[in-house]
């Protein structure tokens, strides 16, 4: 097994943590006859007495001579990397042109991707993109947008089913911390890390394109509607923020902008 991640320092900790398991008493029932090697039991690297391993590195780090039954990419890139383009790309290059070939059989072997969505052009994106069918992806938006059915064993009735509007999990991140979450991080990063459907950066904004002038307000026809939204300031400090109402009147399809209150 080789695992890669975005940074050494992360792998390493994961690593550890894998060791942490291996040696925990409840393993070692499980699975008597595994031995780690006392010739190769480092930070990076995890052998047993049969040969088997576990290799930790970085999405560059060198895998030059060394193949794997199973290739895990887990988190290639941070959430700060994912606005740069060079990065993603880099990213995407280094899967593509040295870790895709590290599979001892391509056949029967398997490559796991685990991560976050970031960007629409992420390694996710980038694999979906380019070769959609060797792929099978296992989503888990915070807030389910449709109807999931999840295989969770070998029986015909082994499904979990996510409604719409189900919470991936309530306890920990209930409706209530979810929607501050939104708030906080903005609609693309929410969209992305937690409902793992990244947008373009311009595809939840208003676009200045959009936006058009009257010179003369159109007479008001049937089916118009007159809205008002209001935005209310909290705090009436010098540097705060003004309270400010906005009239719009709806029609044929245009909202035409009729009033400012500040």
């Amino acid at each position: 097994i080789i695992v890669a991640s975005y940074a050494l320092d992360f792998a390493v900790t994961s690593a550890n943590h894998c060791r942490l398991i291996l040696n925990a008493p409840w393993y070692r029932e499980l699975f008597p006859e595994m031995e780690i090697s006392p010739y190769k039991n480092t930070e990076f690297e995890i052998a047993t007495t049969r040969n088997g391993f576990r290799l930790a590195t970085s999405i560059e780090g060198s895998v030059t001579g060394r193949g794997a039954d199973i290739l895990i990419i887990d988190d290639p890139l941070k959430p700060i990397d994912a606005l740069s383009d060079p990065k993603r790309e880099r990213v995407n290059d280094t899967f593509n042109h040295t870790l895709r070939s590290r599979l001892n059989d391509p056949k029967t072997g398997a490559i796991i991707v685990v991560m976050q969505r970031l960007h629409p052009n992420d390694l996710t994106g980038s694999l979906l993109r380019d070769s959609p069918e060797e792929w099978t992806v296992l989503g888990f938006p915070a807030i389910a947008e449709q109807e999931q059915t999840i295989r969770i064993g070998d029986g015909k009735d082994d499904y979990h089913v996510r409604r719409v509007g189900d919470l991936l999990h309530a306890e920990r991140e209930p409706q209530d911390v979810l929607d501050s979450l939104r708030a906080q991080l903005g609609p693309h990063i929410f969209a992305a890390q937690y409902q793992q459907a990244p947008v373009p950066v311009n595809g939840l904004m208003i676009e200045r394109q959009w936006i058009q002038r009257y010179d003369l307000l159109p007479e008001r026809g049937p089916g118009s509607i007159i809205v008002q939204s209001w935005d209310t300031a909290i705090k009436d400090g010098d540097q705060n923020d003004y309270s400010v109402c906005t009239t719009w009147r709806y029609q044929d399809k245009k909202y035409y902008l009729i009033h400012v209150l500040r």
